[in-house]
């Protein structure tokens, strides 16, 4: 049975290899037809969107496709005239040639996006859809937006798709008596002559006796990814507003409720999505510089709403007349090297802030240049990190109860630091960079925030009131010397031994730096009450 079994797979392996190169010598005969690839542009016309074109059609003309269709279907833009200028050119200029087609029915496309059919080699338009509302004329060198003599009317007021037809707007493809369909479109597109190169798109064939052309070739269609459609979404105004809306109810219903921290979280994440959302739209109506004030005034209102707080505090005690504020610096740094605890978080601070730097310096190089992220995007990866820090403040003290004040300071220290080595091992701006990122930034914000709560409270502890703040300007002063020079470094490195290794070696500086200080008294602490004052001498406070 096995023999025979054998036999008769031989012999099938024998009939394929000798009926494949008399299918692929028929296939040599036959022109090959390149592929048309189908862009959906819906909803307004923002970054994410503008970005996503300009890619598709760089990547059509890379790969030899025969034309690149913009299925639109757009209320308008949210980025700049001179942005939406620049696509224009981008369109009119293509190596290949970009068509627009508005549909489906009920479709329609205004403002400055409906002067890019302007740009387009060819265009069309499905039953049922308007053009119109242009705004302001776009600029663009080589590009006539007159839309045969129509760009007045149309500024304020929309055409259908047959008066679009009439009235010349539209740049009409080979025998075009109407593209009702997707299919329709891609078959008038036939014969269309562009840089010299005719498409084939379509073919006659006969169907109940009379002849009827149909789409041939391969037919892609390309749509924007998971977390590009999800900020997409969340720039629409309608969007932006419910998620704020979302966030604030949230937040309040858990200031006022003994509640987990779960509506919290879900609001500080409603609250990041919106305020993308926001700021899109911000920078659109009133240009960056604008939209920059208004955050700065958001700092007075804040700043206003703290010196509006009534509650009394203690009047601080007068200065000696002898004490300068070369003596006070001087008494912060001696106290941090009198004591064990404080020594070592001066040494930690010099490591810490100086491997932080070499990471901190490069960050936006590595993820923009090298990995090719869009600022959009890493703006939603860094709400993220936001909602981790929320949630290391909610486990901060149950941490430190758990394992130990000391354990947790050195964790956390110890786990971000792992999180960071998170960063060299992404390549390139997919599904997993941004799973690699959006993990770095939940686990390693929450570790640090771990981190940072309970060494700041084991130092406000140990520490007299009254050289409370010498000792901070002192730990303060360690920590950003330690970090300019590991700035100059990361310059240096970042060209020496490239951006990703440079990355990794601040990431093992702080694992380091958190070792050293588990190592130290510091790792040994456990709970903060039962951790002894240090003794000042009253001539120092």
């Amino acid at each position: 049975m096995r023999r025979l079994a054998i036999v008769v797979l031989g012999a099938g392996l024998a009939v394929g290899a000798a009926t494949v190169p008399a299918h692929a010598d028929d296939n040599a005969t036959s022109p090959k037809v390149q592929p048309v690839d189908v862009v959906e542009v819906t909803g307004l016309v923002d970054p994410i969107v503008v970005d996503f074109i300009e890619r598709s059609i760089t990547a059509a003309e890379k790969e030899g496709d025969q034309a690149l269709v913009l299925q639109m279907n757009t209320a308008g833009a949210t980025v700049s005239d001179a942005r939406m200028a620049a696509l224009a050119s981008r369109i009119a200029n293509a190596g290949i040639p970009v068509t627009i087609w508005i549909g489906p029915s009920g479709a329609r496309v205004f403002g400055t996006p409906a002067q890019l059919l302007a740009a387009a080699a060819v265009t069309g338009m499905a039953p049922n859809t308007h053009i119109g509302k242009l705004g302001k004329a776009l600029v663009v060198p080589g590009v006539d937006v007159s839309f045969n003599g129509n760009a007045t009317a149309l500024r304020s007021t929309t055409y259908n798709v047959t008066e679009a037809r009439e009235k010349g707007v539209l740049k009409l493809g080979v025998n075009d008596e109407g593209t009702p369909t997707l299919g329709f479109f891609l078959t008038v597109l036939d014969g269309v002559t562009y840089h010299g190169k005719t498409l084939h798109t379509a073919e006659v064939t006969q169907e109940n006796g009379k002849p009827t052309r149909k789409p041939i070739g391969v037919t892609r269609f390309n749509k924007l990814g998971l977390l590009p459609r999800l900020m997409h979404t969340v720039a629409s105004p309608p969007s932006a507003y419910l998620l704020v809306t979302i966030g604030l109810v949230l937040l309040l219903f858990e200031f006022f409720t003994a509640g987990v921290g779960v509506a919290g979280l879900v609001g500080v994440g409603a609250l990041a999505l919106g305020g993308f959302g926001l700021a899109a739209w911000l920078v659109q109506w009133l240009t960056a510089p604008f939209a920059i004030l208004i955050d700065a005034i958001s700092f007075l209102a804040s700043a206003l709403a703290i010196a509006l707080i009534r509650t009394p505090e203690p009047v601080p005690a007068p200065r000696a007349k002898d004490t300068s504020v070369a003596r006070e610096i001087a008494d912060g740094a001696r106290l941090i090297f009198s004591d064990r605890r404080l020594r070592a978080f001066g040494v930690n601070a010099i490591l810490g802030g100086f491997s932080n730097s070499l990471v901190s310096t490069v960050y936006m190089l590595f993820v923009v240049n090298s990995l090719g992220f869009k600022p959009g995007v890493l703006g939603v990866i860094f709400a993220v990190g936001g909602v981790g820090s929320i949630l290391g403040a909610l486990a901060a003290e149950r941490t430190a109860n758990t394992f130990g004040t000391g354990m947790a300071i050195c964790a956390g220290l110890a786990i971000d630091a792992v999180a960071l080595m998170l960063l060299p091992i992404a390549h390139g701006s997919g599904y997993i960079s941004v799973a690699l990122l959006v993990a770095q930034q939940i686990i390693g914000d929450s570790a640090a925030t771990i981190y940072l709560v309970n060494s700041v409270s084991l130092i406000q502890a140990i520490t007299p009131s009254p050289v409370l703040g010498r000792v901070n300007a002192s730990l303060r002063f360690l920590t950003l010397g330690s970090v300019l020079i590991g700035q100059l470094v990361a310059g240096i490195a970042g060209g020496l031994i490239g951006l990703r290794a440079t990355i990794a070696l601040g990431a093992a500086g702080l694992w380091v730096a958190a070792g050293i200080l588990a190592i130290s008294v510091v790792g040994s602490v456990g709970g903060i009450s039962s951790t002894p004052e240090i003794e000042v001498e009253s001539s120092n406070s």
